[in-house]
């Protein structure tokens, strides 16, 4: 990420770990085929993109009301493309980018830097910390910075002690599974992605020009979809119609809305644990205040969705034009 402002002169920077470019990647996870389909699924549409939207109820506010405030929130949410139009840009990058972490390794590490004149911090900024490389033991937290790493930005440091109470630690929802069963999740979804159309056995055959007994292509597809299903359900989420083949109109609704409500708690688990932050970094700076996102469905109003479709009162039609919202 990109930060937003230089450091004037007469500031100091609290700031502990060290972020760089990643020298090697968890390829196995990154590259796999569902569980970047899934990961896109979850962080694309958690928010609208850069908070554009046709939905003219969607707001995101500081409260209570304070311009100033506002700007010092919205400097502070760094983004990928280096500083925000608004707050609703910065607030919806950095639940995106949360979502997308939570997506691939089930928790997102985040260190609160403070920037000082004087003796009193005047503004602070939030940084990713790679998730790989954080140890948390017993709520203690250490940034690991490999070998090759250490000697690309040129340190010596092995381990930087990161103190706790400037590092927010999102974990995966735990009424969604929580951080294990994400992780579980991920590694399955990493083992089925490796499965080919054609199982090893039946490949070695063909090679052979041998015909495999009791070999049957499209009850080996079928079985896939049945594991991928079960293994997803919790979320709800539909492989992009994979299962659609398998599963009755209703069904599909129903995971449909049952997916969106996942996205809906991640995104509120994400923002909760903002506003608990800035809970910590009022008491520093000297403010008061929290982050607010209305206009947008709630969790609790995808439940009373799926009771009515389960109900009969909800008709397909319904949900079809939920589907097609622009939230």
């Amino acid at each position: 990420m990109l930060r937003n402002k230089k450091i004037h002169q007469d500031e100091k920077s609290s700031m502990k770990s060290i972020y760089y470019t990643p020298l090697e990647h968890r390829r196995d996870v990154y590259s796999s085929f569902y569980n970047h389909m899934l990961t896109e699924d979850i962080h694309l549409g958690i928010m609208p993109f850069g908070g554009r939207t046709k939905n003219e109820l969607f707001k995101v506010a500081v409260k209570p009301q304070d311009a100033e405030i506002e700007n010092l929130i919205k400097d502070s949410l760094l983004t990928h493309h280096g500083e925000p139009y608004d707050l609703k840009e910065a607030i919806c990058d950095f639940i995106d980018e949360a979502a997308a972490l939570l997506g691939y390794d089930g928790v997102a590490y985040y260190e609160i830097v403070y920037y000082t004149t004087s003796k009193k911090p005047t503004r602070f900024e939030l940084h990713r910390i790679i998730n790989r490389n954080i140890k948390d033991t017993f709520g203690l937290y250490w940034q690991y910075i490999p070998s090759a790493a250490r000697k690309y930005i040129e340190t010596d440091k092995k381990f930087i002690w990161l103190p706790k109470r400037r590092i927010i630690k999102i974990k995966f929802p735990s009424i969604i599974g929580g951080l294990n069963s994400q992780r579980t999740l991920i590694h399955n979804l990493t083992w089925l992605s490796e499965c080919s159309v054609t199982p090893k056995f039946a490949m070695e055959d063909m090679k052979k020009q041998k015909q495999t007994n009791d070999y049957d292509f499209v009850v080996y597809q079928r079985n896939k979809n049945i594991f991928l299903a079960r293994i997803t359900q919790r979320l709800g989420w539909s492989a992009r119609g994979e299962l659609n083949d398998y599963t009755l109109d209703i069904y599909q609704l129903y995971r449909y809305l049952k997916f969106e409500k996942t996205k809906a708690i991640i995104r509120e688990t994400v923002l909760g644990n903002l506003n608990k932050a800035l809970a910590t970094i009022g008491k520093e700076i000297g403010f008061n205040a929290t982050i607010e996102i209305s206009g947008i469905p709630s969790a609790s109003d995808f439940d009373n969705y799926i009771d009515k479709l389960l109900s009969g009162e909800m008709p397909f039609a319904k949900v079809v034009e939920i589907m097609k919202y622009d939230w």
